[in-house]
């Protein structure tokens, strides 16, 4: 640099806007899923609170109710019954202690039954089970989606437990021998081993349930769709 000019200091490029990001619209909170209660959830498609409660490895579900507390309450109570006094609860155990005195002896298919008598499903004139709506001898079993078919009936029987068989039946043929069904899944299996010994050893499990399912259905009212062979489960 010569002799007394003056020195700037070296000025940094331009630095050219860039294009603004579109703004995000920030979305909508989603809906409450879960409760606050133990043992309870909000179902996303029916919008009902349903309980259910865990009892020697399994869950049992208690039905579905239009009122958190009363599905908080059902819970309570199959806790107290299938659990004990020591059972964690969402209320005091004292406010239970009229119903106890009634279910302290019953069977869990009778507590089961008891409590979902009780939920909103069953007073809108649906069964105590899932997947069973009916009265009078007339009870139809319908699951909602079954091998990519929707809103699939199951065909209707005279008694609400024999719908709620092929329900169950249809939901191990949909999920395995892992599906929340309405009876234990033991007996299904004893259905299957007793199915292949009177016909064929050699049929997997879902295929033997299959049969069972169509040997239970009202001439005509299953899919053909429906009998399509299933990958088999273990």
């Amino acid at each position: 640099e010569e002799e007394g000019e003056e020195v700037t200091p070296r000025s940094r490029p331009l630095r050219l806007p860039l294009r603004a990001e579109a703004r995000r619209v920030r979305p909508a909170p989603a809906p409450r899923q879960s409760s606050k209660y133990r043992g309870v959830s909000l179902h996303r498609l029916t919008r009902r609170w349903e309980a259910s409660c865990w009892s020697k490895r399994k869950q049992i579900y208690l039905g579905g109710f239009s009122c958190e507390l009363d599905a908080a309450k059902a819970y309570d109570l199959a806790a107290l019954v299938l659990k004990g006094r020591g059972a964690a609860l969402n209320f005091c155990a004292s406010d239970y202690a009229v119903d106890l005195q009634s279910l302290g002896e019953c069977t869990k298919e009778e507590l089961v039954a008891h409590i979902r008598r009780n939920s909103s499903a069953f007073a809108r004139g649906r069964s105590r089970y899932k997947g069973v709506t009916g009265s009078n001898k007339r009870w139809e079993a319908r699951i909602g989606a079954l091998f990519e078919k929707k809103n699939v009936s199951l065909g209707y029987h005279e008694t609400e437990e024999a719908a709620a068989k092929q329900y169950d039946r249809a939901l191990i043929l949909k999920h395995g021998r892992s599906a929340k069904t309405n009876l234990a899944i033991a007996e299904y299996d004893k259905e299957v081993e007793q199915w292949r010994a009177e016909h064929r050893r050699s049929l997997t499990y879902d295929r033997a349930l299959l049969e069972i399912l169509r040997a239970h259905q009202a001439p005509g009212s299953l899919d053909r769709e429906l009998c399509r062979p299933r990958r088999a489960s273990s």
